[in-house]
């Protein structure tokens, strides 16, 4: 079971999605990107969210001449995880067997091969947990 990691504001997860784990972005360039998408926030508000995400250990910094950059990092794959498990929970609400069983209701829905691919998917999940 992986540990709770708290969670981002809309504010922390827009600057923390303009981050990637790549190429370190100063406070300046995140403001920059930011404004791009409609944002107009001030220097400070930028770096405080950045600073918060360092402490949050979701992004990575370090000092480039007088400033610091930052870039994804530390519990950067919990965030991902975290989004990905959100956005599931939305488009399949409570069940998750609904949309696959509503697949199987429509006769033109999936061919042949792409249920004996499912099929063949089902019986490997079956196995996993058949053998634990």
């Amino acid at each position: 079971m992986s540990p709770r990691y708290a969670e981002l504001g809309p504010l922390e997860t827009e600057v923390f999605g303009l981050l990637d784990d790549k190429t370190p972005l100063s406070v300046e360039a995140v403001q920059e990107r930011l404004r791009r998408k409609g944002h107009e926030l001030a220097y400070t508000t930028v770096m405080t969210v950045l600073v918060r995400l360092h402490g949050k250990r979701y992004v990575s910094r370090r000092k480039d001449g007088r400033q610091f950059v930052y870039w994804q990092g530390g519990h950067a794959d919990a965030v991902r995880q975290s989004r990905l498990m959100r956005v599931k929970a939305s488009l399949l609400g409570r069940s998750r067997l609904k949309p696959i069983l509503a697949l199987l209701d429509d006769e033109d829905s999936l061919s042949v091969d792409e249920l004996n691919e499912l099929r063949a998917a089902v019986d490997r999940k079956l196995e996993q947990k058949e053998g634990k």
